[in-house]
């Protein structure tokens, strides 16, 4: 059951990591599947919309991340109740 944890721990995280990871390896002229001529892409807009993307799915990954622990948290807890129960019988 621990390991089963660690992989759903672990494929957030690494889902969040490559979402945040595409901008930057897509061609700098090609931000967000627009084409920007190259003279404007360090344009603020441009720059903005690129942490705005991070921003948002840094908070999406980090609230995935907390659900799917709070629901291994809450699966282990009715295993832990169940054993004690049986034990306790």
């Amino acid at each position: 059951m621990t390991s089963s944890v660690y992989v759903d721990l672990a494929l957030v995280a690494l889902l969040a990591a490559a979402f945040w990871a595409a901008p930057a390896l897509a061609r700098p002229t090609l931000p967000f599947g627009v084409r920007v001529p190259a003279a404007r892409v360090a344009e603020p807009e441009i720059v903005r919309a690129h942490r705005r993307y991070a921003r948002g799915v840094l908070v999406a990954g980090t609230l995935a991340f907390v659900l799917v622990a709070d629901e291994v948290t809450a699966r282990c807890g009715s295993v832990l109740e169940s054993f004690r129960a049986k034990a306790a019988s």
